[in-house]
């Protein structure tokens, strides 16, 4: 059983959650700290392997080597915006690092997803291109001027304080270009390594995009900083064999596995059937609202792991990365929903559900809920609000740059309990029907118990007609019909829940960000919803 808190440890508690003070890491100075990456791996005398798909590692040093060529290739590119693109990650990191080393500020954007047309790529392209006003990618190992010019983009923030810049997620709203600034990136690689206490004895391992903060800096940046080996694939490559990456874990001996909710129960059903063990001691989980079933049946693959093995993370590119953690030496735990999560404010299902606790704010990170904007105690769901030492400097292109002590609005929605963080949705996508608050994710959990979806394949929505809020379930099932429809809505208004409809579309087809967040409110406005009553 999960270690839920009880009742009685619920008292009301400051309102702020400090960090415990456990000797934070020195603070990084303003130099370029990917230039100083560069330096570091350049001092290593050994080969320094960076694990593929198949065939002998590459080698961290060609590869920084590599960068230096093209930088001196790049031309004067002090200060400006630079797009990288490419569908094989030791590319992108490749042409990361030049953009870095010739004074740009690089930008990675997501590669071509499977059966993505050319001219939508293309598309994308120019769109993160007129976000930056950038004119310059580097894709296909070489620098090209984009295909159609873009605006400059006016930015008052000293681009000799910026590192590069970072698309937010986009699971709530258009992606945002960030600032992320040296020092922040600094600070949060070395809290990174200080939290999970991995070091350069330890073996890296991720597929996440090299777009998504976790992936660039969770993964391969954090590994260039450690100086130890990287297996490295993308998501693609993880997706086609999920069974190969567990193989190939196992084969390098990774440890440290930085993994999305949707990526781990991928993982876990491959490590049933693999029949490898990798030496996993670490593995943070975070991104998207996470559910105890996953993190179980991914911990039940692995007998004989820490019992601190999966270590649940909330995080948000606004703060760099990573901005709460569950303590090391104990298992990850569960908390129920206050008050069943009814009552004013975001509800949940009857009789209440547990939600997984993302655990403790990491150092020099605050974490507190408000309501009205008003902070409030323990075990009241409200907005979460960040105030971080890693923060970015704001949007590139708007006024800034932003102090670290100005906070966060995540927009997200939570309540502390015993001083540990409990997400439970964002504030946007909550479903509200006849004055009533639904969150997606409690409804998405009823489905999938029900036998009607598998997780990551079925998706809660709100549709508002004529100011009157409906609820849709879209589930990923290309055999279901109009019997399964009618099934799901008799036992969900049985459940108390106020289902209006139910769609069934092929498979990968809800719309997700690169880090594999359902994009919610993009299902709501494409649908065009019909009254779905069970008969």
């Amino acid at each position: 059983m999960d270690n839920a808190m009880t009742t009685g440890q619920q008292q009301v508690r400051h309102a702020t959650h400090r960090a415990v003070p456990t000797a934070p890491p020195q603070e990084p100075d303003q130099a370029s700290v990917l230039v100083g990456l560069c330096e570091r791996i350049e001092e290593v005398t050994a080969p320094l392997p960076v694990h593929r798909t198949t065939g002998a590692p590459l080698d961290a040093r060609a590869l920084v080597a590599e960068a230096r060529r093209q930088a001196a290739l790049a031309g004067d590119l002090t200060g400006l915006p630079v797009l990288v693109l490419d569908d094989l990650p030791e590319n992108v990191l490749t042409g990361f690092l030049a953009a870095a080393l010739a004074g740009a500020l690089p930008l990675v954007i997501s590669p071509s997803r499977p059966g993505e047309s050319q001219d939508s790529v293309r598309g994308r392209v120019l769109a993160a291109g007129e976000a930056v006003g950038a004119h310059r990618i580097h894709t296909g190992g070489q620098w090209q001027n984009l295909p159609r010019p873009s605006a400059p983009v006016s930015d008052t923030a000293d681009p000799a304080q910026t590192a590069y810049l970072q698309f937010s997620s986009g699971s709530c709203g258009p992606p945002r270009p960030l600032r992320i600034p040296h020092r922040s990136l600094g600070l949060q690689l070395r809290l990174l390594a200080s939290t999970f206490q991995v070091g350069d004895a330890d073996i890296l391992g991720s597929w996440l995009p090299l777009s998504h903060d976790m992936g660039l800096i969770g993964g391969a940046l954090l590994a260039l900083h450690l100086r130890c080996p990287l297996l490295l694939w993308s998501p693609a490559e993880f997706m086609r064999s999920p069974r190969g990456w567990v193989n190939r874990m196992a084969e390098a001996g990774v440890t440290y596995f930085p993994v999305i909710p949707a990526g781990m129960h991928v993982t876990a059903k491959a490590l049933a059937t693999s029949g490898t063990r990798p030496p996993l001691r670490t593995v943070p989980v975070g991104a998207d609202v996470l559910r105890a079933p996953v993190l179980r049946a991914f911990e039940e693959t692995l007998p004989g792991a820490p019992v601190d093995v999966v270590r649940p993370c909330y995080g948000l590119s606004d703060a760099t990365l990573m901005v709460t953690c569950a303590p090391a030496g104990r298992r990850w735990r569960t908390v129920p929903l206050p008050d069943g999560g009814r009552g004013p404010g975001p509800a949940a299902l009857p009789g209440g559900s547990a939600m997984v606790s993302v655990g403790t704010p990491i150092p020099r990170h605050d974490v507190w809920i408000e309501r009205a904007g008003r902070r409030v105690g323990e075990h009241v769901i409200g907005e979460v609000k960040v105030r971080s030492a890693t923060r970015c400097a704001g949007p590139y292109g708007q006024p800034g740059p932003v102090s670290a002590d100005t906070a966060v609005d995540t927009g997200d929605l939570g309540f502390m309990a015993d001083g540990e963080l409990v997400f439970v949705g964002r504030g946007r996508e909550v479903i509200r029907v006849g004055g009533e608050d639904f969150l997606p994710s409690d409804v998405e959990d009823f489905v999938v118990r029900e036998g009607y979806a598998k997780h990551g394949r079925v998706a809660a929505v709100g549709v508002t007609d004529a100011a009157a809020g409906r609820m849709v379930v879209v589930i990923e099932d290309e055999q279901a019909g109009e019997r399964e429809r009618r099934a799901l809505l008799r036992t969900a208004r049985a459940g108390g829940i106020p289902v209006s409809d139910v769609r069934f579309v092929a498979r990968d087809q809800l719309p997700k960000t690169t880090s594999g967040k359902l994009q919610r409110l993009r299902m709501a406005a494409a649908l065009d919803v019909g009254e779905g009553e069970p008969s």
